[in-house]
Order: C-alpha cells, then sequence, then structure tokens
C-alpha cells in the first residue's frame, strides 16, 4: 500500500501561490536599480521553483504505487485538456480572430500555429501543462522505460536547451535550425525541456523512498543547503537581469540551478510528517483550481487595467471562491448520493 505524504499537498499549494505570482509579476513595471526592483525578481527567483515543485509532485504521484497507472493518467490528462479547451473556447476564439486581423496574417502560419497549440504548447495558458504531463508520460513508457539514468541525460539535455532559449537569449547564437525548431515549438520553456527533468527527478524520488529516511536523521541540515539553494538561485536571477539576458520584464523560466533549489525544496517536503485531515486533501484541489483559472482571470484583469499586487490577491480570491463552492456543491450530491 503506498505511503500518503500529506505535506505534497501543502507544497502544491505554496507553489500555485509561486506561478501566480509569476504571471502577475511579470506587468510591474518598477524603475531598475530601486528597492521595489531588487524585491520583484528577488521574489521572482524564488517564485520559478513552483512549476518544477509542480512536475515533481505530479510525477511522484503518478509513480508512488506498485502497479502502471501511466496509460490511466494519460486519459485523465486528456479529458481534463479537452475541458479546458471547451472552458476557454471564448479566450482561444478571440485570439484567433485577433490574428486574422493582423495584416501579415496567411492561412499556412495561421494552421502551424493551431497545431503547434492544439499537440504541444496548450490553448490559453494552463493547457501547456498538462500536454506536457503527457508527453513526459509517454517518454518515459516507450522510449527509456527502463533506464532513470538515460532518462536524466537526455532531460538535462533538453533542459540546457531551455535555458539558452529562456533565460540567457541567444547564448550560443542564432543558428537557422535552432530558430526552425524553436519557431514551430514556441519557447521551450513551454514544452518539454520545462518538464522532463522535474518530472524525472519526481519518478526517481518516487522508486527511490529508502532516501527519505536519511533525510529525515539530517533535516536541519537539508534546511540549511535548501536556503543556500534558493541564495543561489536568486543570484542566477540577478546575474540574468543585470547583463540583460531576460530583458526588462524579469522573466526568467529557467536557470542553471534552479533544480538544485527545486529539488531541495521538494525533499523538504518528505521530513513534514502531518497527520491526515481534510484540508490537506482541499488545499491539493485549491491548487489546481489556482493553476488554471489564474489564465483567463489575468487576461480580463489586463483588460480592464488591474495590474501587480491587485490582480495577484484579486485572482487568488477569486480561485479560493470557486474552489468553497466545488467542494459545497459536492457535499450536496453526497448528501442526495446523486
Amino acid at each position: 500500500m503506498k505511503e500518503r505524504f500529506y505535506s505534497i499537498d501543502v507544497y502544491k499549494f505554496i507553489a500555485a501561490l509561486f506561478i501566480v505570482y509569476i504571471h502577475t509579476v511579470l506587468f510591474w513595471n518598477y524603475d531598475v536599480g530601486t528597492f521595489q526592483w531588487y524585491t520583484t525578481w528577488i521574489l521572482m527567483a524564488i517564485a520559478r521553483n513552483g512549476v518544477p515543485l509542480f512536475f515533481m509532485m505530479s510525477a511522484f504521484l503518478l509513480y508512488n504505487h506498485p502497479d502502471d497507472r501511466s496509460l490511466q493518467q494519460i486519459k485523465r490528462l486528456f479529458t481534463v485538456y479537452i475541458a479546458w479547451c471547451i472552458l476557454t473556447l471564448p479566450f482561444i476564439f478571440y485570439f484567433y480572430y485577433q490574428q486574422l486581423l493582423e495584416e501579415n496574417y496567411n492561412y499556412l502560419h495561421l494552421l502551424t500555429f493551431f497545431l503547434r497549440q492544439l499537440f504541444f504548447t496548450g490553448f490559453c495558458g494552463g493547457g501547456w501543462f498538462i500536454l506536457t504531463n503527457i508527453w513526459c508520460i509517454l517518454i518515459v513508457r516507450y522510449f527509456v522505460r527502463k533506464s532513470n539514468f538515460i532518462l536524466l541525460i537526455v532531460a538535462s539535455v533538453l533542459y540546457f536547451l531551455s535555458i539558452i532559449d529562456s533565460s540567457y537569449y541567444h547564448l550560443l547564437g542564432q543558428g537557422s535550425l535552432f530558430n526552425i525548431f524553436r519557431n514551430f515549438f514556441g519557447s521551450f520553456s513551454n514544452f518539454i525541456p520545462a518538464g522532463l527533468l522535474f518530472f524525472t527527478i519526481g519518478k526517481i524520488l518516487a522508486e527511490h523512498k529508502s532516501i527519505i529516511s536519511i533525510l529525515n536523521k539530517h533535516q536541519y541540515k537539508l534546511y540549511v543547503v535548501t536556503f543556500f539553494a534558493l541564495l543561489l538561485n536568486t543570484t542566477e536571477v540577478g546575474f540574468c537581469i543585470r547583463l540583460g539576458y531576460t530583458g526588462s520584464s524579469l522573466r526568467t523560466d529557467s536557470t542553471f540551478t534552479l533544480p538544485i533549489s527545486a529539488c531541495l525544496l521538494m525533499l523538504t517536503s518528505f521530513t513534514i510528517k502531518l497527520k491526515h485531515k481534510e484540508i490537506y486533501y482541499r488545499l491539493r484541489n485549491c491548487s489546481t483550481i489556482i493553476y488554471f483559472i489564474q489564465f483567463p482571470l489575468i487576461w480580463i484583469l489586463l483588460a480592464i487595467g488591474i495590474y501587480g499586487w491587485d490582480a495577484y490577491f484579486l485572482i487568488l480570491t477569486l480561485a479560493m471562491i470557486v474552489s468553497s463552492m466545488i467542494f459545497l456543491l459536492e457535499k450536496k450530491i453526497k448528501i442526495l448520493k446523486f
């Protein structure tokens, strides 16, 4: 019987808060060098650990079973993806309507862009996370199923490419092949290279849970090392920004030290022992709602001129309300035995 780690539910909720911060902070325009500017990119560096945590937790929960549940998970994710596309149809139609209005519009470009979104980068923001999980599961199941070492090497190489494209823009120049590949799949930060490495780490942790006993013996040392890893990652993000790699938006999708800090954060979750309470299950569901509901809400809030902390707390409040409504509806359905 698999062991239940309630601390992962708490960490997933924190990761959701990080991800909302990332998407709202991109539109803050503080003057370079001010206290607010430094505070913003420091928080951004910490918040960047949110997406890796989501991938590692998804893989850990999937492979923390004695039986192979990968096909069932693919079907489940595909159902969620279809539901997400249906729910966000108005935003999808509006986006392609805007594309049609552009002067340089052509059918081939639009068809290519549609196929790329449908199978790789996803629609309306949140779809890319679902698709990437599906692709990661397929890669693990059919290509490198028996060798975690090979999987880790492949994932690391792809992650290195994602760093070149997202944080260290054009570090190796702009070769035509690199540009063609990037233009089709979109930014490397929004496809497999962003998720496969962390998905692999989550899978390895699920298959080698004996490490947890070692972590419990050295948990305070682990906390100290994790703190310095976060500090190192923050320093690297600051280096990227100061040298102009990331541009003025402070967007740093991938850095060399991010896997270290994210992996250590994931390990700290195993040292926190929590007794069974329904609130942890609710936090897991709430974090999922927060992740998906933020994308259409951000578009709406930006359109009406709401930015920064106002947008951040408003999105969280609305997500909490939706989550509470679902919880109450679920309870009533159970009472009615529907």
